[in-house]
């Protein structure tokens, strides 16, 4: 069962995310690991999984963590909490801007400055998530540990999923939607 302070936490830490991240929901993904870890409510394996299944289930990456991350915390409550405290920032701010100074965000010269130096924040944000989401999908610190061996600990099945993927989404344009079943048949066929 969970408590009133779990909520409270719940809500404070998905509320400052929805706040302060641009970009995004793959943006977010820093921010939320961050919290997760520090809260100790996810191991980095359960951390690589919820960003899995956010990724494949309908509707906005950030939207799905926080219900997920919500969930695993205090339940269904702490869904709807996680979820609705991610969700009030862009809304208040859209809100806002909806009805005072839309017509001055449009064409304010300081406003475009801020989201062109925004951009490449935006991309190195997404750019950690990718290297903490490989990091524990392509390599295995416990083998590492006990041997001593790079070579060994490194999964690869997963870095031939990565690649193909890659070329069949970049070059092909292949759906991901496929990409990510035939990679889940791999996975389910030739892992340990």
């Amino acid at each position: 069962m969970s408590t009133i302070i779990d909520l409270v936490i719940l809500f404070t830490n998905f509320f400052y995310i929805g706040a302060f991240s641009f970009g995004g929901g793959n943006a977010m993904i820093p921010f939320i690991e961050d919290v997760v870890r520090s809260n100790g409510w996810m191991t980095s394996g359960q951390f690589a999984d919820m960003i899995a299944i956010s990724q494949i289930t309908p509707g906005p990456i950030a939207i799905n963590m926080a219900t997920y991350v919500g969930f695993n915390v205090a339940g269904p409550i702490g869904s709807v909490v996680a979820t609705l405290a991610v969700s009030c920032p862009a809304f208040i701010l859209i809100l806002i801007i909806m009805r005072f100074i839309l017509e001055k965000f449009n064409n304010s010269f300081y406003v475009k400055a801020v989201f062109i130096g925004l951009r490449p924040a935006v991309v190195g944000l997404i750019a950690v998530a990718v290297l903490n989401v490989a990091t524990i999908a392509l390599y295995n610190k416990e083998i590492y540990n006990q041997t001593s061996s790079v070579v060994q600990s490194i999964n690869y099945l997963g870095v031939f999923i990565t690649i193909a993927s890659f070329i069949a989404m970049y070059k092909w344009r292949i759906h991901p939607i496929k990409c990510i079943l035939v990679a889940g048949i791999f996975g389910a066929l030739f892992m340990n």
